[in-house]
């Protein structure tokens, strides 16, 4: 099976922050940020509450509630908008270029910009399918990224790759 695409920023920053999402350092320091303010706060309110400043004590909760509350969203869009540079930075001349992959039954050729990339199927070391994307991972620094939404049918694609991952005994993992 033939699939021709092109990849765009969009794709390569899914792509990116997926990856950050997986690494250990990443989640455990987004943790730690999410969990210190809010403990700080409480406890200041603790303080407060015992100096009989319940105003001040009720402040520092409230403040601590909102910390919690409203990190996410903002942690999130301060990593979107930092791998969205990144990407624009790393990754801008590989926008919108041509893309063709052949899967055969053992390997899988690609052809990108001039370049050609054979690797054996049973090389891979997983497969990882997330709701617009499809990851082969090489190694762990190195994935060969397919935009679903730009295929004609990727629902075949994904067929395939399943029963071409059972065959050769790669993982196949369905991601969020």
């Amino acid at each position: 099976m033939i699939i021709n695409f092109h990849l765009d920023k969009e794709d390569f920053l899914r792509y990116q922050l997926y990856m950050v999402v997986q690494m250990p350092r990443i989640r455990k320091s987004r943790r730690r940020k999410r969990w210190t303010f809010p403990v700080i706060f409480a406890l200041f309110g603790l303080i407060f509450l015992t100096i009989h400043k319940s105003y001040l004590a009720f402040t520092a909760w409230f403040l601590a509630l909102l910390w919690f509350s409203f990190y996410p969203i903002l942690n999130r869009k301060k990593y979107q908008k930092f791998y969205a540079d990144f990407v624009e930075e790393h990754y801008g001349n590989r926008f919108g270029k041509d893309i063709s992959i052949d899967f055969r039954e053992d390997k899988i050729i690609g052809r990108d910009n001039g370049l050609e990339l054979k690797i054996r199927f049973k090389e891979l070391e997983e497969i990882i399918e997330l709701p617009t994307l499809l990851l082969l991972k090489i190694n762990p620094q190195q994935h060969i990224i397919i935009a679903k939404n730009k295929l004609e049918s990727p629902k075949s694609l994904v067929e395939l790759l399943v029963r071409l991952a059972g065959k050769w005994q790669v993982p196949f993992k369905v991601s969020v």
